[in-house]
């Protein structure tokens, strides 16, 4: 059975990208042996994310802390050599895409790039400045890395990405800007949805309003809770939402320092009593609470896609984005599935969740916005994904 392996740099969290990845390990494992691997790893997640798959690290095992492993994997291009008995590699970020171009250069194995976006730290924008927050030591030295090498990095980013036997990307939004950057025609792949996902009776979801003291209607707001993803940005729309009757449930590991950022802000507009962090929960709870919110709030800006939105559309949930042009508008049709705010005025996209929490938009659309999610099924994406590694593999 031919081995295909899986990297990125580090697995500390469950966010898109990770759910990414435990798709592409379920869909493949059927046919070929699969191991993916990390710079860094949390063991706790793995067995969790990746229930059956091989997992390991291709850094020294003997660095105590996740940056300094990360950090080796940049400076030692043969980090893959453990795995050069393998037939494919896919790669998850800029960092690993460096190492396949190595194994490619030597041992003529062939690599898949899932383009989650150009490299935040080498393609710098006003929304990047937002890429470093808290104590995150690992981005505080890719910032300080893009600034000062950057010139020399971008050339390499570019030859590693034009020399992959296959790119894929997860929006059109963020071909665009691929094909701009590198000249390539990459292919649109979306992100899948766990079958998980899907609308079930209240009566089989109420348990979690106990669970986690929840006892009035809720906003939720899921995901990677990390600064450049602008969670403050839904704080700060609560001072203009006129109704004060209502939690927003943010759902997600965070580090103390921006959980505290976004506490000091709800306290300055008096809304503190209004927000609850619930960090890491299970999937069964996130579904049970994507079927009884109002609304999913999602904050971000010109972000490259967002899977955490789709999947709570496909409980029922509508959404609130920004209509910026970015992943989320290819996601949300405006009044169909949810409704897309002024970039970036507040007060419009507390407005368009207020609609939503005064309206029986949710009842009304719920069929439509549950049927909406049908292009981001596993069947089709899975098809996508083995035809293009069969296809490499047997050339």
């Amino acid at each position: 059975m031919k081995k295909v392996v899986i990297i990125y740099d580090f697995l500390h969290g469950f966010g898109g990208l990770e759910r990414v990845m435990a798709f592409q390990a379920e869909s493949l494992k059927k046919d070929f042996d699969v191991t993916v691997s990390f710079g860094s790893f949390d063991k706790s997640i793995s067995e969790k994310m990746f229930p059956g798959i091989n997992v390991d690290e291709h850094s020294r095992k003997f660095f105590k802390f996740g940056f300094l492993k990360i950090m080796w994997t940049f400076l030692n291009r043969a980090s893959l050599n453990r795995y050069k008995d393998s037939s494919l590699f896919i790669s998850h970020s800029y960092l690993c895409s460096r190492l396949c171009y190595y194994m490619k250069k030597h041992y003529k194995i062939p690599y898949i790039i899932y383009l989650h976006h150009p490299p935040n730290f080498l393609y710098m924008d006003d929304k990047r400045m937002k890429y470093v927050g808290g104590f995150d030591v690992g981005r505080i030295i890719a910032l300080v890395a893009g600034i000062f090498l950057g010139r020399l990095m971008r050339p390499d980013d570019i030859k590693v990405v034009k020399n992959a036997d296959a790119v894929f990307v997860n929006s059109v939004y963020t071909k665009n800007r691929a094909e701009k950057i590198y000249n390539i025609k990459p292919v649109v792949c979306y992100p899948t949805i766990n079958e998980i996902f899907k609308p079930l009776s209240r009566k089989s979801c109420e348990y979690v309003l106990k669970k986690y003291n929840i006892n009035k209607k809720f906003i939720i707001s899921h995901g990677r809770l990390i600064p450049d993803k602008r969670y403050e940005l839904l704080v700060e729309s609560l001072r203009y939402l006129k109704d004060k009757d209502f939690l927003i449930v943010f759902s997600g590991k965070i580090d103390n320092f921006y959980k505290n950022e976004l506490i000091n802000i709800a306290k300055d507009i008096g809304v503190e009593d209004n927000i609850k962090f619930l960090d890491f929960i299970p999937d069964k709870d996130l579904v049970a609470l994507n079927n009884l919110a109002e609304v999913f709030a999602y904050p971000s800006v010109k972000e490259d896609f967002g899977i955490v939105p789709v999947e709570a559309m496909a409980c029922g949930c509508p959404v609130v984005a920004w209509d910026d042009s970015a992943g989320p508008s290819e996601i949300v049709i405006d009044n169909v599935n949810g409704l897309l705010a002024k970039p970036y005025d507040l007060k419009d996209f507390a407005s368009k969740i207020e609609v939503i929490l005064n309206s029986d938009f949710k009842v009304k659309n719920h069929s439509k916005i549950v049927k909406s999610t049908e292009r981001f099924s596993r069947s089709n994406c899975s098809k996508m994904l083995n035809s293009s590694v069969n296809v490499l593999l047997h050339k």
